[in-house]
C-alpha cells in the first residue's frame, strides 16, 4: 500500500483517496458477468466481478471443471467472514485502547455433501500479548461480526429478479433457503 500504510492502519492520505474513489464509484452493489460459455467453452464458470471499485475473477477449481483462475464462491464467503471478523475485533480493541497491533485470521469452510451443514473454522491470531480476559472478549466479539451474524441467521431473505434486453426486471418474490 502507498504511504507505508497497511489495511489495519491506513494513513490520512490513504483514507482520503479511498473516500474520493467511493465518491467516483459509489457502492451500488456487486456486479457479475460471465464470459458467455457458448463463446468460451474453455472457461464455463469464470465470472468477472465488480464490487465497488474492485474488480476480480471468480472461478471454480480445476477439479470441478473450472480453471482455478480466481476464488470460488465459498472462498469469497470465507474471506468475507474473515475480513469482517478482523474489522470488528480491530474496532473493539481500538475503542478500548488495547495494545493490539496486528490480527491475522484463517477461515476454512467445509461441507461434506450438498445436504450437509456448512462448517466454518475461524482462527484468529493476535500479534500482541493480551490478558486472557481480553483475548476471550475479542473471540466473543468476532462471533458477533455482521457477516458471522448473517451466515448464522436463518431469517435472511434474498429477492431475485430477472431481466433480458427485451424485458424489464421481473421480481420473483422473496426466497428463503433457495425455495421460492
Amino acid at each position: 500500500m502507498p504511504d507505508g500504510a497497511c489495511a489495519a492502519h491506513p494513513t490520512p492520505q490513504g483514507i482520503e483517496r479511498a473516500q474520493a474513489q467511493l465518491r467516483q464509484h459509489p457502492a451500488d452493489g456487486t456486479h457479475l458477468s460471465d464470459s458467455a460459455p457458448s463463446r468460451h467453452p474453455e472457461r464455463p464458470f469464470q465470472l468477472k466481478v465488480r464490487a465497488g471499485s474492485a474488480r476480480f475473477i471468480v472461478d471454480e477449481p480445476l477439479g470441478v471443471g473450472g480453471l482455478g483462475s480466481g476464488p470460488n464462491p465459498y472462498d469469497l464467503l470465507s474471506a468475507a467472514l474473515g475480513a469482517c471478523s478482523v474489522m470488528t475485533v480491530r474496532l473493539y480493541a481500538t475503542r478500548r485502547k488495547w495494545p493490539l497491533e496486528g490480527i491475522r485470521v484463517n477461515v476454512i469452510h467445509h461441507r461434506s455433501g450438498l445436504d450437509a451443514v456448512d462448517a466454518f473454522h475461524r482462527k484468529l491470531q493476535l500479534e500482541e500479548r493480551l490478558s486472557v480476559e481480553q483475548e476471550q472478549k475479542l473471540l466473543a466479539i468476532a462471533a458477533h461480526c455482521p457477516v458471522h451474524e448473517t451466515i448464522r441467521s436463518t431469517h435472511a431473505s434474498i429477492e431475485t429478479t430477472a431481466s433480458t434486453p427485451e424485458k424489464p426486471l421481473v421480481p420473483s418474490g422473496p426466497l428463503r433457503d433457495g425455495v421460492g
